[in-house]
C-alpha cells in the first residue's frame, strides 16, 4: 500500500505553497502527491518555482507526482471555440506532466447547465463526454498519460454519480481512461454500491485498506490514549475503520472468512481491548461465510 497526499486538503491554508507540500510529504514518508492545478498556477505566476525546477526535484526525491488535478469543465461545450480551448488546455497540461514526470490527469465535468440555458438529458451528457474523452485519449496516448474522470457529488454537476461516470468510461473503452473515486463525492449524491460491486476489480473496498486480509494491525503513535481495539470484520468495515484510528493506539482487524477462529488465540491477545463486530448485511445474512 502506498501513501498519497491530496493538495485539496490544505490549498486554502495561509502561505500555502506547492514546494512546501512536497518537502513535508517527503519528510513524513508519503509516496505520491496529487497536485492541484490552481495551487501550481498560483505559484508559477508568483515566480515561486518553475516547472523545470519542480521536475528536477521529483527526479531527486522519493515522492512522485501521482496526478495533475485537474482539467476542469471539459464537457458540454457548445461552440467550436469552447471545444478548442479545452483541447488547448489539455495540450498545456500534457506539456507540464512531461516535465513533472506525471502520468495521470484528472478531468472534471462541467456544471450549471440551467444557468447556461441548457437542459441536456443524461444520455446526451454521456454521449458528449464519451466523444470528448476519446479525442483526449488521442492526445494523451503518445505520452503514456492516463485520464481519470472525477464525478462530483453535487446536483449542478453534469456527471455527479459513480454509475454515470463508470458507464462513460466503459463506453470510451480505453486502458488510459478510468474513474476517480472520491469517498465524499460517492456518498454526496447517493451513488450505488451495487454498481461499484459490478465494476472492474474483485473488491470495491480495496481503496481503503488495500483489499481483504486475514489479519491486519493499524498503529497510531500519536494517539492520546493507549487504547486498543479488536475488530472482527469483512471488507465493508474497511471503509469505516480509518475513521476510528484517531481514537486508538492500535487496532487489530480480524477477517475470519480467511482466518479460522480456532487460530485466533495464536495471533491475538484478547485482554485489555475493546471489541467491535462490524459486518455488512450481506455477510450477516449469510452466516456460512463467517462460520
Amino acid at each position: 500500500m502506498k501513501l498519497g497526499f491530496n493538495e485539496a486538503n490544505d490549498r486554502f491554508c495561509k502561505n500555502h505553497s506547492v514546494m512546501m507540500d512536497l518537502e513535508l510529504c517527503e519528510k513524513y514518508g508519503f509516496d505520491c502527491i496529487d497536485i492541484q492545478s490552481e495551487c501550481l498556477n498560483r505559484d508559477l505566476e508568483a515566480g515561486k518555482i518553475t516547472l523545470e525546477e519542480m521536475g528536477a526535484w521529483f527526479q531527486s526525491h522519493h515522492l512522485k507526482m501521482l496526478s495533475y488535478n485537474a482539467l476542469c469543465f471539459f464537457n458540454m461545450k457548445q461552440t467550436q471555440e469552447e471545444k478548442d480551448a479545452v483541447m488547448a488546455e489539455l495540450d498545456e497540461i500534457i506539456r507540464r506532466c512531461n516535465i513533472l514526470g506525471c502520468k495521470m490527469i484528472v478531468v472534471v465535468p462541467s456544471k450549471d447547465m440551467k444557468e447556461r440555458g441548457l437542459t441536456p438529458t443524461r444520455k446526451e451528457i454521456r454521449e458528449d463526454a464519451v466523444a470528448v474523452l476519446k479525442e483526449m485519449v488521442k492526445k494523451c496516448e503518445p505520452h503514456g498519460i492516463r485520464l481519470s474522470l472525477e464525478f462530483c457529488g453535487e446536483p449542478s454537476m453534469t456527471i455527479n454519480r459513480f454509475e454515470d461516470a463508470y458507464a462513460i468510461v466503459e463506453e470510451v473503452n480505453s486502458p488510459l481512461v478510468g474513474v476517480t473515486l472520491d469517498q465524499y463525492h460517492f456518498y454526496a449524491m447517493g451513488s450505488g454500491w451495487d454498481t461499484l460491486e459490478k465494476a472492474d476489480g474483485s473488491d470495491p473496498y480495496e481503496i481503503f485498506l488495500s483489499g481483504p486480509k486475514s489479519l491486519l494491525r493499524i498503529e497510531n503513535p500519536n494517539a492520546q490514549a493507549e487504547r486498543k481495539l479488536l475488530v472482527f470484520r469483512d471488507s465493508f468495515a474497511a471503509s469505516l475503520l480509518p475513521l476510528l484510528a484517531e481514537g486508538y493506539s492500535e487496532i487489530t482487524l480480524a477477517d475470519i472468512r480467511y482466518l479460522s477462529p480456532s487460530m485466533l488465540g495464536k495471533f491475538i491477545d484478547f485482554t485489555a481491548q475493546d471489541v467491535l463486530f462490524l459486518y455488512s448485511t450481506s455477510v450477516l445474512n449469510d452466516s456460512a461465510t463467517i462460520k
